[in-house]
């Protein structure tokens, strides 16, 4: 993350005055106004999050500001909103959505993607432009045998895959020659709003499964097709 963000924001088919121009940002319950432009004083941070802000617009149809930065928590609704005079303000919504994609990597690699989508609303303003923003993150697909099981133990995990810090949660399956076994999958929600996905793979050991190759299969909506990791099982035998 840390990268900045562009949310563009433009009037048209008007030609009365611009006076003012506000930038809320929505909340559960009301809108926070964060950064104001005047003519006279030009553009004010009204907060600490406006002094993220960077105002890059003309002052007059256009509105284009900054987001620096960017973080997970910057996600959620914004509001663009021209005063004009005589006929009234105008306004329209941007809706800032990140998503994580858990990119399987080796570990000493740490390039991976995320990218912030802003939707524009159809009010008054019309939008001109949608835009596709990246930001580096650092996700991981990961596959292994945490403790290899043993020939006559009964069921047990022969392999577990994890997609850890994904946003939205990654869906895993597998595909193996296995003739038989079973699929158990959990995630969990950080505070970060990202989501790690896990799934283990049980069967019953033979000594037959013992460095037969398994595939860990990830789809997310930030991957162009599904990214599958293959994975040698690992099972103890005595004799």
């Amino acid at each position: 993350m840390g990268e900045d963000a562009v949310l563009q924001c433009k009037l048209t088919d008007t030609s009365d005055e611009v006076t003012q121009i506000t930038w809320q940002r929505k909340n559960s319950a009301h809108e926070d106004n964060f950064l104001i432009f005047e003519r006279e004083s030009g553009a004010k941070p009204l907060n600490e999050f406006g002094k993220r802000v960077q105002f890059i617009g003309d002052g007059d149809k256009n509105a284009n500001i900054i987001l620096k930065n960017t973080i997970l928590s910057d996600e959620g609704g914004y509001v663009c909103i021209f005063t004009v005079f005589p006929s009234g303000p105008y306004s329209t919504d941007i809706q800032l959505t990140v998503r994580g994609s858990p990119f399987h990597r080796e570990p000493e690699k740490k390039i991976d993607l995320w990218y912030v989508m802003l939707h524009y609303g159809d009010h008054n303003i019309k939008p001109y432009l949608l835009m596709l923003f990246f930001v580096l993150v650092t996700p991981v697909i990961k596959v292994f045998t945490e403790d290899p099981p043993e020939v006559g133990s009964g069921e047990s995990t022969v392999a577990t895959c994890i997609a850890a810090c994904g946003k939205p949660a990654a869906t895993i399956t597998w595909k193996t020659s296995l003739t038989e076994q079973r699929i158990e999958n959990n995630s969990f929600l950080h505070e970060n709003g990202t989501t790690t996905t896990r799934s283990q793979l049980l069967a019953i050991p033979v000594k037959s499964m013992h460095q037969q190759e398994v595939f860990c299969i990830v789809e997310h909506p930030t991957l162009k097709h599904p990214e599958i990791v293959s994975h040698k099982l690992n099972i103890y035998c005595e004799y």
